[in-house]
């Protein structure tokens, strides 16, 4: 039996990895659940004979393990990527972008935004996870739009030798140059989570899903001062259609 090259243990590696991240976020999870259960059931059975620092003690467990359950649910979605990926179908780039917005995102959706799409055409890929990845960026652009004027993404495609390229701009606080390598490693943050609440894990998501699909993406400053999101997928020729127009979903 030959002996595995290089690339052949790194891609090992890496599939070992990702199944023992799996299995961290899955078991990980019932303990969290079982810390918020005794927290509920002493806060229940005291009801009003805790002093004010055992609640605020209380309140602070439940709150920390929420949100080690939100992380561990990042990591599960994370190592699922991989490990549990989807069919690849034919699918319109256009429609998932829209689904994203008008469905997954609506209720958080400012009244006066405004998504420009431009025509795109079909691709061959695993629309659940490139949903994912879109709605990953698009919810970025809501989480960090820029409190004193309206929000605008813009959504660009062209076609660049052998690839697509898709840019995703916005009219928000923007990025620090500094950061926009940093912001797509799992739970890293370009602000302070104090002023803009989250995780940090939608864009590493993105990020995987684009590289499962032999994809890179970038982020760098916006032309208007926002974030620019630049995701990069190979052409697949025989799978391929020319774009259709665009329509909003209802």
């Amino acid at each position: 039996m030959s002996e595995m090259s290089d690339k052949e243990k790194l891609q090992k590696l890496e599939k070992e990895f990702e199944e023992f991240l799996y299995i961290i976020s899955h078991d990980f999870a019932a303990p969290l659940r079982h810390i918020n259960g005794f927290v509920s059931i002493i806060e229940q059975d005291k009801n009003n004979q805790l002093d004010d620092q055992t609640s605020l003690y209380l309140k602070n467990i439940s709150k920390s393990s929420e949100h080690l359950d939100a992380m561990l649910q990042g990591l599960l979605k994370l190592s699922r990527i991989n490990t549990r990926p989807g069919e690849k179908t034919q699918t319109s780039l256009s429609d998932i972008f829209q689904a994203a917005w008008y469905r997954d995102l609506r209720q958080l959706i400012p009244d006066d935004a405004i998504l420009n799409i431009t025509q795109m055409p079909e691709y061959f890929g695993d629309e659940d996870q490139l949903q994912q990845a879109f709605y990953a960026i698009l919810l970025n652009c809501i989480q960090y739009r820029n409190p004193t004027g309206g929000l605008e993404i813009n959504i660009t495609h062209q076609i660049d030798g052998d690839m697509h390229v898709i840019a995703v701009e916005d009219n928000g606080i923007g990025i620090h140059p500094k950061m926009t390598e940093r912001v797509l490693k799992p739970f890293t943050r370009a602000v302070s989570a104090s002023d803009y609440p989250g995780l940090g894990i939608g864009l590493a998501i993105a990020k995987k899903v684009i590289e499962h699909h032999d994809g890179s993406i970038g982020i760098e400053i916006g032309e208007n001062g926002g974030t620019c999101v630049t995701i990069r997928l190979p052409k697949v020729a025989d799978n391929e259609k020319s774009p259709e127009a665009v329509q909003p979903l209802d």
